[in-house]
Parts: C-alpha cells; structure tokens; sequence
C-alpha cells in the first residue's frame, strides 16, 4: 500500500481505505434518495391529473430541484388551505436533503490524515461570494458511521414528513404491460 504523500487532501485511490461498510452507507444512501424522487415525480404526475406515462415523459429528464419547483408551482396552482400547506412542507424538506443529497454525490471522496492515520472524507468546493479571483474555500468532513447517521436523518425526515401528507398524494398505480411498458391507469378496453 503506498501512503499519500499530502497530510491535507489526497485524490489518488482510495479504495482500500473505504470499508465495506463505509461503502454500504453510501448505497444506502442513494436507493433512500431514489425513493425521495420516484415520489417527487408520482406527486407532480399526481398534481397535474397525469397519466403515469405522460407524467414520465415529462419528468425524465429533469432536475430535482426543478421537479421540486415545478411542484410547488402546481400545488399552489391546484391545492389550498391544509393540503397546499402539507405538500409545500413536504417540497421543503425534499429540497433542504437534496442538497446532503449532492454533497454525497457531487462530492469528492478523499483521504485525509488524522495524524495517525489515512481515513475517508468527504470534501466539497464552494466558492466565495466576495471574491473575484480564486476565492475557493474548501470543506471537508470525516466520514465515520455517525456522519453517515446525520446524512440519514435528513431522509428520515423527508420520509417522516411524505406519511403526513393526504393519502391521495401517496397513492398512485402503475401497471407495466407484458412488454415492459408503462400503461395508463384505465381498463385497456376503454
């Protein structure tokens, strides 16, 4: 095994030093936020009256955060009172873990030295709002099973807050022809 040569920040691979744990976290992770945007879509598909397959092709191939804005726009279009308070609690939550979301997945993982050893972390770039040239500041945390605990929450809470909502934002059938197609909600026979 060849040690990093920086004490700050190394990029090289760093496969070793992930265990299958850390590892496991990270997909965890990422089938968790799957379900957060599976149901971002069925409710905008929802909202709008969609078909499951009209409500694809419309959000296929779009952002998160533009599913979530497209969302708020339409349950203050289509809903009030409780419900539109709900749904637009509900969105919130789905944007602020969107962005734990990002920094998971945009991300870079890195070692960094404790001084004792290499472990995994997780570094992001931002840059300064003041700065004209080279005002990049870089971050980074350690990633042990308890950052990956505080990165879940923020799922949990989306999660927590979705069984809030009306039972009719929860529910929606889709039904997959032999063919492996999407198929609209009807009776083919209509």
């Amino acid at each position: 095994m060849v040690e990093p040569e920086t004490d700050v920040i190394n990029h090289d691979d760093t496969r070793e030093h992930y265990s299958d744990e850390i590892l496991a976290e990270i997909g965890r992770f990422v089938v968790a936020w799957s379900r957060v945007e599976f149901r971002v879509q069925a409710l905008l598909g929802n909202l709008l009256g969609l078909t499951p397959p009209t409500s694809v092709i419309i959000t296929k191939h779009q952002s998160t955060a533009a599913l979530i804005e497209t969302c708020e726009r339409a349950a203050g279009a289509t809903l009030s009172g409780d419900e539109q308070a709900s749904v637009l609690t509900w969105l919130k939550s789905v944007r602020e873990a969107s962005l734990v979301r990002n920094e998971i997945v945009h991300g870079f993982w890195v070692l960094e030295s404790t001084g004792e050893s290499w472990v995994p972390a997780m570094s992001s770039f931002s840059l300064e709002k003041r700065a004209r040239i080279g005002g990049v500041k870089v971050k980074s945390a350690l990633v042990t099973r308890d950052w990956f605990k505080d990165k879940i929450r923020s799922i949990e809470v989306v999660r927590d807050i979705y069984e809030m909502l009306p039972a009719r934002f929860r529910e929606f059938s889709w039904q997959v022809d032999p063919d492996g197609r999407l198929t609209h909600d009807q009776d083919p026979g209509d």
